[in-house]
């Protein structure tokens, strides 16, 4: 039986990949993830799937552009990976 060897970065760690696509495709974000980590990847996903239900938050009034602050989390994630995959 062959030992699987762990993707690896140019540095030699485990390689880290970002998974980018639709909030809409949350079940399947779920299945990607779990067989990328079981196959050794470091794997970075989307921090919720759809915007939280703040009190006294109005969301069409976003005045502390909390979407685009967490839409700039995300591409710093992006940054962060040697991969992106697609869902």
């Amino acid at each position: 039986m062959e030992a699987q060897q762990t993707p690896q970065s140019a540095e030699g760690e485990a390689k880290v990949i970002t998974l980018c696509g639709s909030t809409k495709f949350e079940a399947e974000f779920a299945e990607i993830n779990q067989g990328l980590t079981l196959e050794g990847y470091v794997v970075i996903s989307l921090g919720m799937f759809s915007l939280p239900d703040l009190p006294n938050y109005d969301w069409t009034v976003d005045s502390s552009d909390l979407k685009g602050r967490l839409g700039g989390v995300h591409f710093q994630k992006i940054r962060m990976a040697d991969e992106v995959y697609i869902v």
